[in-house]
């Protein structure tokens, strides 16, 4: 991991649509048997509103920016270096398996089944 700052290129292709503000109420979901709203991921979102004759582009941007932006980014050339942990080394790893649990003297703890 490095906090060294870098550049990230983003090429973006945004296709919204947009329909002038009404005073029509928008379709109101159906709900399911459970009483839950289904939204169905392969549909069309709605139209963005123009208010006033303006579009709101600002938004727009923010919400496509926001969706493409790489959550874990990874600055090119940097590899992931392991901290010492203690369990680097696989046979370790087989070592700290042998260790009895810590929930091992619990089952000591049991009493035996009443017959």
């Amino acid at each position: 991991m490095s906090l060294e700052p870098f550049v990230q290129e983003l090429k973006l292709d945004i296709d919204r649509t947009f329909e002038p503000h009404s005073s029509r109420p928008r379709k109101v979901r159906d709900l399911n048997e459970d009483g839950e709203i289904e939204i169905d991921l392969e549909s069309l979102d709605p139209p963005d509103v123009i208010t006033d004759g303006v579009l709101d582009l600002g938004n727009v941007i923010c919400e496509e920016l926001a969706l493409a932006l790489d959550p874990f980014p990874r600055k090119l050339g940097v590899e992931f270096e392991s901290g010492n942990d203690g369990a680097a080394d696989p046979q370790d790893r087989l070592e700290e398996s042998d260790k009895p649990s810590p929930f091992a003297a619990l089952s000591a703890l049991k009493e035996p089944p009443k017959q």
